[in-house]
């Protein structure tokens, strides 16, 4: 039996909403914060965006690649519970 799990790379609004709303949702949710290179990055603009829901049952996780300042500063005020 599955206790947790943690969905990674979010960056679509629909599937943002689908997986937090499941009747069983994920523990944590990644978002690709700093790091163009992935396919599943979400520039802050786009993170500030796609944040602003209400997270039920999950975390909020920002996968970060070797974070700078900048980017610290940056999603500071974002509703993460973890980096």
């Amino acid at each position: 039996m599955i206790k947790d799990c943690k969905i990674c790379g979010v960056s679509d609004p629909k599937i943002l909403n689908f997986i937090i709303n499941h009747p069983f949702p994920p523990r944590f949710i990644g978002f690709i914060c700093n790091y163009p290179k992935s396919s599943r990055y979400v520039g802050i603009n786009d993170l500030k965006k796609l944040l602003n829901v209400k997270k039920n049952k999950s975390k909020f996780v920002a996968v970060l690649v070797k974070p700078n300042n900048e980017i610290l500063e940056e999603i500071k005020n974002l509703p993460f519970d973890y980096y």
